[in-house]
């Protein structure tokens, strides 16, 4: 199972919570993703954290994705998480 999804935010602590949010919603549609959510979660606080706060006029956006790879139900063969955390304008 895999998921991907972008958010943007005005702070470091708000881009925190979409990516909490939006990590909530992909273990809504793919429950196997509980099994590596809190270090998805763990991985993007991590890159949001080496960002400097955005000035007028521009906002910090998240992009993630992930994959999970199984032999059997809930055995895990392989894991992956993608971060990349950037101050960019806003739209």
């Amino acid at each position: 199972m895999s998921y991907s999804f972008t958010i943007t935010a005005n702070n470091a602590d708000e881009a925190g919570v979409k990516v909490e949010e939006e990590l909530g919603k992909v273990v809504t549609a793919q429950p196997s993703h509980a099994a590596d959510r809190q270090a998805a979660q763990i991985a993007a606080e991590a890159f949001i954290d080496v960002l400097v706060d955005p000035r007028e006029g521009e906002c910090i956006t998240v992009s993630m994705s992930g994959s999970l790879g199984w032999r059997d139900a809930d055995v895990f063969i392989n894991a992956s998480v993608n971060v990349s955390a950037y101050i960019a304008p806003k739209a």
